[in-house]
């Protein structure tokens, strides 16, 4: 760490969040509850009134996870890779709207695709739609944030967000995925996308299935001393119930 307070976000799927409280607590929000597909389907204008009505005066940032499920910007079908571009360019208007600075999409990759020359296919399939949603949020400086899900290492992420090679192109490293998906530690997976990684998903599982559960004191030592080595300070995102902000903060602080 910096010495600079770690800015943390709080996951929120609908607008009950008190604003008051997390002005005071002096957090963000990740917004995932806009650019799900029963709303981009259907009254996603509706639903963003709510928000920035009720969200008008949140001092903290705010991030948005984007269309998520079933898509693939890498796809050889050409059909599935134009819904993928119809979703995203959805998710980047609505960040756009409510002044979303960072916007989370799942790296989409196969882990299960072992053959080199298939993976850098899909490496190079991909390299002008991304540079298409990079065109689209250029005015904004938004921060693209490619996120693990069911990889087992960090080496075909990694490829993927150097090919891409945008300043504004960075990880979201999503812990609960990493302990549920792959035999590596937090650690390993810090060391090897250190210099990509900007914002992380914090949630905690019993390394079999992803729970989304409130992280231990063994998993939050184990991130403050692998971001402490490489000097790291991203947003930390919390992706999990948090029945008591006040306290719960207070014990991310003392930690992170």
């Amino acid at each position: 760490m910096n010495g600079e307070q770690t800015k943390i976000y709080l996951s929120i799927e609908d607008c009950t969040s008190d604003v008051g409280l997390l002005n005071e607590l002096e957090l963000g929000v990740e917004v995932q509850h806009l650019a799900v597909p029963e709303v981009m389907d259907g009254n996603w204008k509706d639903k963003l009134a709510e928000y920035q009505d009720k969200f008008c005066e949140l001092r903290g940032g705010v991030s948005l996870h984007a269309a998520a499920f079933d898509l693939n910007p890498a796809g050889s079908d050409v059909k599935i890779r134009e819904v993928t571009r119809e979703r995203y360019l959805r998710s980047l208007e609505i960040a756009k709207l409510i002044r979303a600075t960072h916007v989370v999409f799942h790296s989409q990759i196969n882990p299960g695709i072992k053959n080199p020359e298939f993976k850098q296919a899909k490496v190079e399939r991909q390299l002008p739609f991304w540079q298409e949603m990079l065109a689209e949020t250029e005015q904004q400086g938004t921060v693209l944030l490619l996120e693990n899900l069911f990889e087992t290492d960090p080496a075909d992420l990694l490829t993927l967000v150097e090919s891409i090679d945008s300043p504004r192109v960075k990880v979201c490293l999503d812990l609960g995925h990493v302990q549920a998906n792959t035999l590596l530690t937090i650690g390993d997976w810090i060391d090897g996308l250190s210099p990509h990684i900007a914002y992380i998903h914090l949630h905690d599982n019993d390394g079999k299935v992803d729970q989304h559960l409130p992280p231990t004191e063994k998993l939050l030592v184990e991130l403050r001393n692998a971001l402490a080595r490489h000097k790291l300070n991203p947003i930390i995102s919390l992706e999990y119930r948090v029945e008591d902000p006040r306290a719960e903060i207070g014990r991310l602080r003392r930690h992170l």
